[in-house]
């Protein structure tokens, strides 16, 4: 008896991508059209103020939202791929895959190659690396993933170590964090770019030093916890997102050359140090004073004399 074939759906999180989202709405729409049977996408809008919504429908994409009360309300991407997802499981999908809406390049060739080396492996997530458009630099966090929908099952059940990890921004950390069993391709999407400047999030390295930073135990998670807060309060603009993490860093560079515990270690050092050197300092001023107390002696002896 042949097998079932596994039904797949691009989810696109779209915000504000009027400019871009144009132009890799039809490689998407190409791949589904080969198999429409198991095959579909979905627009997943977090907000957008622009044409966005209007360009996907237009283009016959079906269009769910972040936040279903509220269109305009921005949510960040994990919401938007959520709410997607959620789609996908009431279309009986077996699997979900993420591009985001500002690919340049994109065809149904490397769709292709993203679905079959899912289906084909034993995965539960394929991450897909793209490239930064300018630069060439390759994003190994790549947005471009496919994904079992029974793997983010705990995500739609409301765990909330996953709510966390996959808040605002964080849904290529928490994912790589929280599905272990995942595999980086990497060619899958040659000649591939990311239009946008990517959002560079901390490692969970990076979480931890926010952690230690805030004085909070259980510091990789807390640590996110309060960096996610902080950015939700900065604006959206590239150039303050990480104002609030500077500011818990004291001005430290967001990816410091040592760990928490090799800066705790250096600081123990330096305190060491600076006490040594004082110590030495009350040394010094002892016996200077003692020289004197010996001349002022010596001055009175000789008068006497």
């Amino acid at each position: 008896m042949a097998k079932k074939p596994k039904k797949l759906m691009v989810v696109l999180p779209a915000y504000n991508e009027a400019g871009y989202i144009d132009a890799v709405l039809p490689g998407v729409m190409s791949w589904v059209l080969e198999d429409p049977k198991t095959r579909s996408a979905v627009v997943a809008n977090d907000g957008s103020t622009d044409r966005t919504v209007e360009i996907a429908k237009e283009a016959g994409f079906p269009v769910v939202h972040s936040d279903p009360k509220n269109p305009r309300n921005n949510l960040g991407k994990s919401a938007a791929i959520k709410a997607g997802a959620a789609y996908a499981r009431e279309k009986g999908c077996y699997g979900i895959l993420t591009l985001d809406s500002d690919l340049k390049g994109l065809g149904k060739e490397h769709i292709n190659k993203l679905a079959n080396a899912f289906v084909e492996g034993e995965h539960d997530m394929v991450i897909a690396p793209t490239r930064e458009a300018g630069s060439g630099v390759v994003l190994n966090k790549s947005g471009q993933r496919a994904i079992r929908l029974e793997a983010l099952k705990p995500w739609f059940e409301g765990d909330k170590e996953w709510d966390l990890m996959l808040h605002g921004y964080g849904f290529e950390i928490g994912t790589n964090d929280r599905i272990p069993h995942r595999t980086t391709i990497g060619g899958l999407f040659d000649h591939v770019f990311e239009a946008h400047a990517p959002f560079r999030k901390p490692s969970a390295r990076q979480y931890a030093e926010v952690g230690h930073a805030a004085g909070v135990r259980d510091t990789r998670l807390r640590g996110q916890a309060e960096y996610e807060r902080r950015k939700r309060e900065e604006s959206h603009s590239s150039a303050e997102r990480f104002k609030g993490l500077y500011e818990i860093l004291e001005g430290r560079p967001l990816f410091p050359s040592e760990t928490p515990g090799e800066r705790i270690v250096k600081d123990r050092q330096r305190k060491l140090n600076e006490e040594l050197q004082a110590s030495a300092r009350r040394e010094e001023a002892n016996i200077a004073r003692l020289r004197k107390a010996l001349e002022r002696s010596q001055k009175k002896e000789s008068k006497r004399k």
